[in-house]
């Protein structure tokens, strides 16, 4: 299983890489956004294996971050508690299918239980379809909130996820 760790600037090269085989189902990254993205918060993920290669990556927000994304801020101006977004998550195409995306998710989880954050929140492209990724993400527990048609004529559904606390 990889090890979970903070994203680094040393992993932008590979996040990039990682992303640019991943667009549509991820928004496309370029150094700048990537730079802008990683430096709002501290809950950015990366999965490595034994010899640090980034086998994929998790990008998200606590519900008090300035960040300005439109499905963010769908989530802020809906729910009344607190919550944690993840706003994308990709894998490289040798670690899909080994539990690195499930792994990821633990992570940030985990973080939830720590904050005492109620949901998890994120997003899953409907059109252009992403069944993969729904169908993932229904799997982890995340159920349909809402449909949203954003700005760069995508249409996501949004998803939240109960977070069980530890008590």
């Amino acid at each position: 299983m990889p090890a979970i760790r903070q994203l680094q600037a040393q992993d932008f090269a590979a996040v990039l890489r990682i992303n640019a085989a991943s667009v549509p189902a991820v928004a496309s990254l370029d150094t700048a956004e990537l730079r802008r993205l990683a430096a709002i918060g501290d809950l950015h993920r990366v999965a490595v294996d034994g010899a640090q290669r980034v086998l994929g990556y998790l990008l998200a927000f606590a519900s008090d971050a300035d960040y300005d994304g439109e499905e963010f801020q769908y989530f802020r101006a809906q729910l009344a508690q607190p919550f944690l977004y993840v706003d994308q998550v990709a894998i490289g195409a040798p670690g899909r299918r080994r539990g690195i995306g499930r792994a990821l998710y633990e992570s940030v989880l985990a973080e939830a239980r720590r904050r005492r954050s109620p949901l998890l929140c994120c997003e899953v492209n409907t059109h252009p379809p992403n069944p993969d990724s729904l169908a993932f993400h229904l799997q982890l527990g995340f159920t349909p909130l809402a449909s949203l048609s954003v700005s760069d004529g995508r249409t996501v559904a949004l998803l939240t996820r109960a977070t069980p606390h530890l008590s």
